[in-house]
C-alpha cells in the first residue's frame, strides 16, 4: 500500500504550487466541473500554505470554489464558516467523490429545485455541502407528500445550527440539527424517506379523523362564538376564563384536552386521562394557548372536538353568560 502523498513542501515555492494546482486542475476535470477562470490567492492573505479561487460554471451562471491548501495536505473547500474538507493531497479518489457530491448539491441544483423558501437557501449555502443536499432532500420530500414547498422556517440553538422547517404556516414540524445531522418530523427521528412519509400521513390521518374539515353546524357556532368573544374587547385573562368556562361547561379534563390537541398537531394517541382539579383549569389554558399561538386555535381544536349538539350547548352557555 503506498504511503498518502503530503502536500510539497513549500521550499521551492513555484515548484510547490503547480504541483498543488496540478492536483486540483485534475481533481476538478475529474468531477465533471468545468473551470471557466483561476487565481491564486496572494501572499499573507490566508494561513495554507497555498490559496486559490476557481471560477466554475454552475447551472444558476457562475460560481466561485476558494480551496486552502494547509501544511497537513488537507484540501479546505472554502464554502461555509466552518470549511469543507474534502480530502488530503494525494487521495485523488476521495477528493474527487467530495466534488462530485458538491457538484450535484451545489452547482448542478437551481434554486427552486430544493423547494426551499430563500431564507433556507441563504442559511444552507452558508453551512456548505452535507447540509446543502440533506435540506434539500427534505424539501424534496415535503413537496412529494404535499404538492406545496416548505413554508418557512427559522435557524435556532448554539451558532444557529438546529434549522426548523414549516410545513404548513408556522406549524414547526421539521427539525434538522447539522451537528448531528438527526433530522426530526413531528418529534420523530426520520432515516429516509419511507419513515417521513410513515410518520407524515400518520399525523394527517388523526388530523382528519371524523373528516377534513369541521362540520357545517359546528364551524357556523365556532365562528360565531369567535367573532362574539373578539367583539367583547376582553383582555388576554378574562379571555382565558371564558375558555375555562367551555372546558367547565363540557366537563372535559384539561390533560384530557391538550392529549386532544397533540393528537390532531401530531397523531400521538390519546388514550387515558390524568384528572386535574378544576383549580388548575385556568393555568392548563394558559399553557395551550402558549402552545398552540392564540385562543382563536385553541377554540378551534376545542370545536373541531365536539358534536353538532355539544357546539350548540357551548354557544348558547356563552352567549347567556357573556351577552
Amino acid at each position: 500500500m503506498n504511503k498518502l502523498k503530503e502536500a510539497p513542501i513549500v521550499e521551492k515555492p513555484s515548484q510547490a504550487k503547480l504541483a498543488i494546482k496540478k492536483f486540483l486542475d485534475d481533481a476538478l476535470k475529474k468531477a465533471g466541473i468545468k473551470v471557466l477562470q483561476h487565481q491564486e490567492m496572494k501572499k499573507g492573505t490566508t494561513q495554507a500554505i497555498y490559496g486559490i479561487f476557481y471560477k466554475v460554471e454552475s447551472r444558476l451562471g457562475d460560481d466561485i470554489m476558494p480551496f486552502y491548501v494547509s501544511k497537513k495536505g488537507e484540501i479546505n473547500l472554502g464554502v461555509s464558516g466552518k470549511g469543507f474538507i474534502v480530502g488530503k493531497y494525494g487521495d485523488m479518489n476521495k477528493v474527487v467523490k467530495n466534488l462530485k457530491d458538491f457538484k450535484t448539491s451545489d452547482l448542478d441544483e437551481s434554486v427552486n429545485e430544493g423547494n426551499l423558501p430563500s431564507n433556507i437557501q441563504k442559511w444552507i449555502r452558508d453551512r456548505g455541502p452535507k447540509p446543502s443536499k440533506d435540506v434539500k432532500m427534505i424539501g424534496k420530500w415535503v413537496k412529494k407528500l404535499t404538492g406545496h414547498e416548505i413554508s418557512g422556517g427559522v435557524a435556532i440553538g448554539k451558532n444557529y445550527n438546529t434549522l426548523v422547517m414549516d410545513i404548513e404556516h408556522e406549524d414547526a414540524a421539521i427539525n434538522y440539527d447539522t451537528t448531528s445531522g438527526d433530522i426530526r418530523l413531528y418529534k420523530k427521528i426520520i432515516r429516509n424517506f419511507d419513515g417521513f412519509k410513515k410518520v407524515f400521513q400518520s399525523a394527517n390521518e388523526s388530523v382528519n379523523e371524523g373528516g377534513d374539515s369541521l362540520p357545517g353546524n359546528v364551524k357556523r357556532f365556532m365562528e360565531k362564538f369567535v367573532d362574539a368573544l373578539e367583539q367583547t374587547g376582553l383582555n388576554r385573562k378574562r379571555k382565558i376564563a371564558v375558555l375555562a368556562g367551555i372546558i367547565d361547561a363540557l366537563d372535559i379534563e384539561p390533560q384530557k384536552l391538550i392529549s386532544m390537541v397533540n393528537k390532531i398537531k401530531a397523531g400521538v394517541s390519546t388514550e387515558g386521562t390524568i384528572k386535574e382539579g378544576a383549580n388548575k383549569r385556568l393555568g392548563w389554558m394558559d399553557d395551550l394557548i402558549d402552545q398552540l399561538g392564540s385562543e382563536k386555535k385553541v377554540l378551534e381544536e376545542v370545536f373541531r372536538a365536539l358534536s353538532d349538539k355539544e357546539a350548540k350547548e357551548v354557544h348558547d352557555w356563552i352567549m347567556r353568560h357573556w351577552s
